[in-house]
């Protein structure tokens, strides 16, 4: 019996390969039970473009890669057993590819490897689907938006319609992003560059799982045009494209909760404030996770407090401009404070305040329309300790 006939042959550079691997790892479906989805799809073309796909039904991904290529052809093959190869091989090294009847062989330096390979048609299909909107952003604002944002997003599977950023239309040059969990709301922006074609009553629900893993396929400082309709997004950068679909499902009439007009407005700085947070955290009962304000004139005063007996109480007080009049005490979860401050911009917030069971809104004071809303806990303000 003679050898058999090989199909694809290509060499191509270690560092482009590993990378576009480590990219279509973040999609497929490495722990499934079934072995098709644990694979990357690769196709090597005459143009010298080696294309290497994975999906998890859910998500696809198609990045495409600089080769030379001296045959075309179009196999799959188990992803995390050839990112090992790539990422073992030596640095600056060459990786020859050729397809044999049922393998894939690599030869790199004195690194060699057999692995064993599935039939192409075996790769599900991700047909394309007509794209009603189209908005082109820099990379870096769509995942600064992203990024802000995800930090309220719910992880309850029973209210699956908030286990996303809704995506939808401001204003004629904005799109907005929002996520909440019902405890919590962030708000954020990007604008467009150029023309938006996203009509007003469009709106999307991008999955957690494709806001987790887009700033591991695009680059902060390049272009990315988003397009869809109402069951997918696709972003496409260069060479990368990522499809998601949406989340199905009603997002929340979200502007309800967002006081119109708060009777007092609080500044402090957004550093001092957060560092004062995680200073009195820790104390704060596990169940809990209590941290109450208190307003004073010139300052804000901290305190939490574990369900000890007698309670354990920590205070701690910061430099604010608070008005003549000042707000009640009102108290947070610390944990939504923390992220709250992360997530904003600039070096001071300001809080605006109705009362001790309102909503409050966190804004940062740099140049941006973002906003938190932070639901209240009805905890009293600790009795504190002693000088």
């Amino acid at each position: 019996m003679g050898r058999p006939e090989l199909t694809m042959k290509l060499t191509i550079e270690r560092k482009a390969l590993h990378e576009g691997l480590r990219k279509a790892q973040q999609v497929a479906e490495r722990r499934g039970s079934i072995p098709i989805l644990a694979c990357a799809r690769l196709q090597a073309s005459t143009d010298g473009r080696l294309q290497v796909a994975a999906t998890n039904m859910d998500q696809h991904l198609k990045t495409s890669l600089p080769a030379e290529v001296e045959a075309p052809g179009d196999v799959c093959v188990n992803l995390d057993r050839l990112a090992t190869f790539a990422a073992g091989a030596p640095d600056g090294s060459q990786i020859a590819v050729r397809q044999g009847k049922d393998n894939l062989n690599l030869n790199a330096g004195s690194a060699r490897a057999r692995i064993a390979t599935l039939p192409s048609d075996q790769f599900p299909s991700w047909q394309d689907s007509k794209a009603k909107w189209r908005a082109g952003l820099r990379a870096g604002d769509l995942l600064t938006a992203l990024g802000r944002t995800r930090w309220a997003e719910s992880t309850e599977e029973t209210r699956y319609y908030l286990n996303g950023v809704y995506i939808h239309r401001h204003d004629e040059a904005t799109l907005r992003f929002v996520a909440t969990d019902g405890h919590r709301v962030h708000i954020a922006h990007a604008t467009p560059d150029g023309d938006m074609e996203w009509p007003d009553q469009n709106a999307a629900i991008l999955p957690r799982f494709a806001v987790g893993i887009l700033p591991k396929l695009l680059a902060e400082d390049g272009a990315v045009e988003v397009t869809g309709n109402e069951s997918r997004l696709r972003f496409a950068q260069d060479s990368v494209t990522f499809d998601t679909r949406l989340v199905e499902g009603s997002f929340p009439d979200y502007p309800r909760v967002i006081p119109a007009q708060p009777n007092t407005t609080v500044g402090v700085g957004r550093r001092e404030l957060l560092a004062a947070v995680e200073r009195v955290r820790p104390m704060a009962d596990r169940k809990d996770n209590s941290v109450s304000l208190r307003f004073i004139f010139g300052r804000i005063q901290l305190a939490a407090q574990a369900n000890d007996d007698p309670p354990s109480i920590i205070a701690d007080a910061v430099e604010a401009d608070v008005p003549d009049q000042p707000p009640p005490d009102i108290s947070f979860n610390g944990g939504y404070l923390r992220q709250a401050l992360e997530a904003l911009e600039g070096e001071r917030v300001t809080i605006g305040l109705t009362d001790s069971a309102s909503p409050a809104i966190w804004r940062g004071n740099a140049d941006t329309h973002d906003l938190c809303v932070v639901m209240p806990r009805r905890d009293a303000f600790p009795e504190l300790p002693e000088d």
